[in-house]
């Protein structure tokens, strides 16, 4: 939710447009008297988001009612709620994961600072005015980093506000990172098949903007998960179906808005 615009409507069509009008977009020109006002205009489309459609059932036979196990029920469907929680993090977090990043999103290292905290807060600064100067995607902030969980609290540390025993400097870059995400990814069985959602490699964090991400991140539900019910068969004493679905899409622009960091070890 933090890094990514969110719509919720049921009218939403099949296929969403995406319309691009960046602050490169908008310039302002002086009018003398007698002038004319230049207008500026919506492009074209050069991206639509489909609604996808994502479900699993549910089925609960009369074994449960004879042997009063329906208490497995709220398990299930919590366990439900889980695996679907953790595609929609997969499906809004790996375009940033698995985007092609080169040196103009890229940031190394800093080997500047006597602790790992401060060598931390030294990298994220490069990040930052890596981000702020890239003239064809300037990035300013506000910002989001995401990273793995095996480096999220070193770099708590760094970017804590108060003086700190060994970390000499403080910065302004804390106050820009508006958010820090930890993401180790998610696996899951069902019968035979097994799903795996790759997290965050350690040592690696991406510094992504929430400037423009009107345009650069889009979330489109247009039905939130939802359960349907409906009698079940009996020549397998199966008493009722359910099924869970959602219907949704999703647009990220990770190039336009995101800085690969490669962390200090």
């Amino acid at each position: 939710q933090p890094i990514y615009n969110e719509v919720s409507d049921p009218s939403l069509p099949r296929n969403v447009s995406i319309y691009k009008l960046g602050p490169a977009g908008v310039i302002f020109d002086e009018v003398t008297d007698g002038g004319e006002v230049k207008f500026i205009t919506v492009g074209q489309s050069n991206f639509t988001i489909p609604m996808k459609h994502y479900a699993v059932g549910l089925e609960y036979s009369k074994d449960l009612v004879v042997y009063n196990e329906l208490w497995n029920l709220p398990i299930i469907e919590r366990q439900a709620g889980a695996a679907f929680n953790a595609l929609k993090n997969h499906i809004h977090f790996s375009p940033f994961l698995n985007a092609s990043y080169s040196g103009a999103n890229q940031t190394a290292a800093s080997a500047e600072g006597e602790t790992l905290a401060e060598q931390y807060l030294r990298t994220v600064e490069d990040a930052v005015t890596n981000s702020s100067s890239d003239m064809d995607n300037p990035r300013r902030g506000p910002y989001a980093l995401l990273m793995s969980s095996a480096n999220f609290f070193t770099m708590e540390r760094a970017l804590m506000r108060v003086p700190q025993e060994g970390l000499a400097i403080q910065s302004s870059a804390v106050g820009r990172i508006q958010h820090i995400i930890a993401y180790d990814g998610w696996s899951g069985v069902r019968g035979k098949k097994t799903v795996s959602y790759s997290g965050v490699t350690a040592g690696k964090a991406y510094l992504i903007n929430l400037g423009f991400k009107e345009q650069d991140h889009q979330s489109y539900e247009k039905q939130p998960l939802q359960s349907t019910s409906a009698d079940g068969d009996l020549s397998r004493f199966i008493l009722e179906n359910a099924v869970l679905d959602s219907y949704f899409g999703v647009y990220a622009n990770p190039l336009a808005s995101t800085e690969e960091i490669t962390l200090p070890s």
